[in-house]
């Protein structure tokens, strides 16, 4: 079992709400990827060889970020 796409859409309108709490001080910036069951059943796979290339890309980034937010707090 996945996250379906209702989820992220409740997901990001949360987001967004941060965001505008934050007076401009947050903000965010969103990717989607074509990727899943559906997609598995168009291509034969779950998700398109761009797509895992950019989720690495996305988790890297996002650990470096991780790691600098905690040498700041």
């Amino acid at each position: 079992m996945g996250v379906g796409i209702e989820v992220v859409k409740a997901d990001i309108k949360v987001l967004g709400h941060m965001a505008e709490e934050s007076k401009g001080k947050v903000e965010f910036e969103y990717d989607y990827f074509l990727w899943g069951c559906e997609y598995y059943l168009e291509h034969g796979k779950m998700i398109s060889d761009e797509g895992a290339e950019n989720c690495v890309i996305t988790m890297l980034l996002l650990k470096i970020l991780h790691q600098l937010l905690i040498k700041h707090n």
